[in-house]
């Protein structure tokens, strides 16, 4: 039996306290779904050099290889839990003080985002200078500034700067949107929501003939259709559980085969290619589901497995594993030059011990830094 004591407080109120739930210090399962997200970027990295290496003959079944062919997923539930952290912080931010700090929140993204990002670059130059990678100036200052996503002549060894191209772009006008009514907030959400599929649409076929028509289009279809909406659900999400109040209740073995359903979404509406993007839209609301599932629930089989000892270690170190995953997972610069250079089994342990020694030596003290400006 499912029971929802919700509508305590209209939809379109403004929020004016902070619910119990969110007077947690840490919020239960992120980080372990921070850790689920992270591995399944890096075996989709990992399954993209293993697919273009001929030499390789490794069998992996048609149900696993369709799976990590979307391995993009895990940057969507990176990008639906931003949102829904960042939102969060930011309202019970808004309800204490009045008012939200701008400086403040600039200053504790850039010493959380900044350190790491910055050092991960410069290994990758002192890399191409070593082993000769073709690095170009391109890709090291699209993502030094953050424009990653819009570089189409990307390197490897950056290329996933683009995700981070797209919070940062996001956070330089979220905060203002968090600041106005909840009225007005919803208002420029569903425009939004509206125009991304229109302008996708547009331009995967009816693009304008004219070079700088066409370039103005694909920079605003990379804009809003390449993360941004992720994020938004992420904030909706948020914004959700700040005005109502669940209950569920049900048996945790019918409850885990829910959310494997709900999974079971996310992947097969990611695969489809519908008209606008539309596919992609309906798979990131079913992200927010399963993390709605996490949060509304703690009997879950999920909910026991991301909340282990293990999960919560990962996803702490999820932020490092994914900025110096990419040398370690596919193409690594030291494959030729020492034995079993190319292998997984040598390549993960270190990437471990790389991402759990950036973390705790190198952006632990700018993290203190960061706690500053809480």
């Amino acid at each position: 039996m499912i029971e929802f004591s919700c509508f305590k407080r209209k939809l379109f109120s403004e929020i004016t306290e902070i619910p119990i739930f969110f007077q947690q210090k840490h919020l239960p399962s992120l980080d372990g779904l921070r850790a689920f997200s992270v591995f399944y970027v890096i075996a989709f990295h990992w399954y993209l050099g293993w697919a273009h290496d001929a030499e390789k003959d490794i069998y992996l079944p048609d149900m696993v290889q369709s799976a990590l062919q979307e391995g993009i997923l895990g940057v969507h539930f990176f990008f639906i839990l931003s949102g829904f952290l960042i939102t969060s912080l930011l309202l019970k931010e808004k309800i204490v003080h009045q008012a939200i700090s701008f400086k403040n929140f600039y200053f504790r993204r850039a010493f959380r985002i900044l350190p790491i990002a910055i050092l991960y670059l410069l290994v990758v130059i002192v890399l191409n200078v070593i082993f000769d990678k073709d690095v170009k100036a391109n890709n090291i200052i699209f993502p030094l500034f953050f424009a990653e996503n819009l570089d189409i002549n990307y390197h490897y060894y950056t290329a996933h700067y683009w995700s981070l191209a797209v919070e940062e772009q996001f956070y330089l006008f979220f905060p203002f949107m968090i600041t106005l009514k909840i009225l007005n907030y919803y208002r420029v959400a569903l425009i939004l929501l509206i125009i991304a599929p229109a302008v996708h649409y547009i331009f995967t076929h009816h693009c304008p003939g004219n070079p700088f028509l066409r370039h103005v289009l694909h920079f605003v279809n990379i804009i809003l259709n390449r993360g941004l909406l992720s994020i938004l659900i992420g904030t909706f999400l948020s914004i959700v559980l700040f005005k109502f109040k669940f209950t569920i209740q049900i048996n945790k073995y019918l409850y885990s085969i829910l959310q494997i359903l709900v999974l079971y979404l996310v992947l097969f509406f990611h695969k489809r290619h519908w008209i606008g993007n539309v596919n992609i839209l309906l798979s990131d609301i079913f992200i927010a589901i399963f993390l709605f599932s996490l949060l509304v629930n703690k009997d879950s089989l999920f909910y026991k497995l991301l909340n282990t000892s293990l999960f919560k270690w990962v996803g702490v170190l999820s932020y490092s594993l994914y900025i110096w995953q990419e040398p370690f997972c596919a193409f690594q610069p030291w494959k030729d030059s020492f034995p079993y250079g190319g292998s997984m089994l040598s390549n993960l342990p270190i990437l471990m011990l790389v991402a759990f020694l950036s973390y705790n030596y190198f952006e632990k003290p700018f993290l203190k830094l960061k706690e500053r400006f809480k």
